[in-house]
């Protein structure tokens, strides 16, 4: 369970694929979307639409003042990413999900960072599904990648014993 060349392998690539295919449908999402009304898709159930978020997932933190709004997402997330990957690489135990999940954390997360450094602030969202009733609030893919991280490490930390 500690930390292998190839466990090194798989937290950069991951890290690596999440911030650049997050890149790729943020461009995709504005070169599409900009300008033009929401994009349906499966009877609704999924619409794509531009949103700026300038807080945290589900617009969280968005209604905090704007100079704390900016310390915290923009250099307190970012330490906190860094710190979090300096302490896997010394990590004396870390299972496959653990290294995923942190994986998949910090790629979402630098990719949301590096997004709000870009539009002065604000993070593009631009997914919302659909239930009937219920509904997402708006969301990119660097955020689906953080839940499943999250899971991920969650379900390692519940389960110490899974697979080294």
């Amino acid at each position: 369970m500690r930390l292998t060349p190839g466990k090194l392998l798989l937290f950069a690539a991951v890290l690596v694929t999440t911030a650049g295919c997050d890149h790729v449908t943020k461009s995709a999402a504005i070169s599409l979307l900009e300008g033009s009304a929401p994009l349906t898709k499966a009877g609704g159930a999924v619409r794509f639409q531009l949103a700026a978020n300038e807080g945290a997932f589900l617009s969280l933190g968005s209604r905090l003042p704007e100079t704390l709004r900016d310390s915290l997402f923009l250099v307190v997330v970012p330490v906190v990413l860094l710190w979090l990957c300096a302490r896997f690489l010394v990590a004396r135990r870390v299972s496959w999900p653990l290294t995923l999940g942190l994986g998949l954390v910090a790629g979402g997360g630098f990719a949301n960072w590096a997004d709000r450094l870009a539009s002065g602030g604000a993070v593009t969202d631009f997914i919302v599904l659909r239930l009937g009733p219920l509904h997402t609030g708006f969301f990119n893919v660097a955020d689906v990648a953080i839940l499943a991280g999250a899971i991920l490490i969650a379900f390692s930390a519940v389960r110490p014993s899974a697979r080294a």
